[in-house]
């Protein structure tokens, strides 16, 4: 294992999937991960955690995910936190509709490997937030 000192949350309505995320991305590139299933709690839980990055569901029943992201980049702590969208279901459309929403936000389907999801988490967590804002390509599945 990799030990990083970098911090991720990640924001899902599926208590399973978040598990299942946190356990691996500890085990795999030793980073320090905490969950939030209820997007209503993001800001809170973004706030309190101060994580380098944000890995969040798109489509929420309670509440969308490009909403908590705008929501995120509102707060003067988190303006600059990388966020990205991770989705079950990535069509060109909702990625366009909701990446224009937010500013072109970076997605990662759900259906990734997990060793190529660590790479690009390292890969976006490098780019820094000013290059990853203004339009820095998404990644895609290996």
């Amino acid at each position: 294992m990799n030990k990083s000192d970098k911090r991720i949350l990640i924001v899902d309505n599926e208590p399973e999937l978040t598990d299942v995320l946190k356990i691996a991305l500890e085990a795999l590139a030793g980073f320090r991960v905490q969950t939030e299933n209820n997007p209503f709690q993001a800001v809170g839980a973004a706030k309190r955690f101060a994580p380098d990055l944000i890995i969040m569901d798109i489509k929420m029943p309670e509440l969308d995910g490009a909403d908590v992201a705008v929501r995120l980049q509102s707060e003067p702590a988190l303006a600059e936190t990388p966020i990205v969208f991770l989705t079950g279901t990535v069509t060109e459309p909702e990625i366009v509709r909701h990446g224009k929403k937010i500013g072109g936000l970076r997605f990662l389907p759900k259906t990734m490997r997990l060793d190529a999801m660590v790479a690009c988490l390292h890969d976006i967590l490098r780019t820094g937030p000013e290059n990853f804002v203004n339009g820095a390509p998404e990644c895609r599945a290996a």
